[in-house]
């Protein structure tokens, strides 16, 4: 029995220490078997996690489950199952309990907000309209990224600053030479209250799309 309720947290690696007990409440060995860990989806039942445990003591039925921070990133903040079987030396898959009743699921929480993250990045409605800069949340070196989305595009693509609340002056901030490469990206520096892609000139092929991050 390994009965408990768990809490993984995006952002970091995750260790899960269990140990295996009988009916009576005993420590049960665990020598030469392999513990499996999965987490399933509560109403879809996928499999999204499966992780080979890594033996503790073996005698007293102790070992871990390692979950790492990319594995954490491909599940979202909610409510999941988990379930943990072993495999003896002929390859026999038999169940491990999580409660006296023989029930094999228990409940996970995946936590996301706990160490932050990345802010998702911003689509402009196209690729030329100025975005929000965050002057509030930039310091004086705050530093904003583009992403340029081309096909078959040669020549140079100007990124605009305003510090006009009103938008009604823009200054060359920085410039990206490209020639033919189909995703580019550009880091420029500075507190803005908005920046924009300069309307092109003296191009060819097409800039399909931006993306933004400050």
């Amino acid at each position: 029995m390994y009965q408990r309720n768990l809490k993984l947290y995006r952002g970091v690696d995750n260790s899960l220490d269990f140990q295996i007990k009988n009916g009576d409440e005993r420590p049960q060995s665990i020598s030469n078997l392999t513990v499996v860990f999965n987490i399933v989806g509560v109403e879809s039942n996928e499999l999204l996690v499966q992780k080979d445990c890594t033996i503790h003591d073996a005698t007293l039925g102790r070992f871990f489950a390692t979950v790492g921070e990319e594995s954490m990133e491909k599940i979202a903040p909610g409510h999941y199952h988990y379930s943990l079987y072993s495999i003896d030396a002929a390859g026999v898959k038999s169940a491990l309990y999580s409660d006296s009743q023989y029930g094999v699921v228990g409940t996970i929480d995946v936590i996301g907000d706990a160490y932050g993250g990345p802010k998702p990045s911003e689509q402009p409605a196209n690729v030329f309209t100025a975005v929000d800069a965050k002057p509030q949340f930039n310091s004086n070196t705050g530093l904003h990224t583009f992403a340029f989305y081309t096909t078959n595009f040669t020549g140079n693509i100007t990124i605009e600053g305003s510090l006009d609340e009103n938008l009604g002056s823009w200054v060359n901030v920085d410039t990206l030479a490209l020639n033919n490469t189909p995703v580019s990206y550009l880091n420029v520096t500075g507190v803005w209250s908005r920046l924009r892609v300069k309307q092109l000139t003296n191009n060819t092929g097409t800039l399909d799309k931006v993306l933004y991050r400050y």
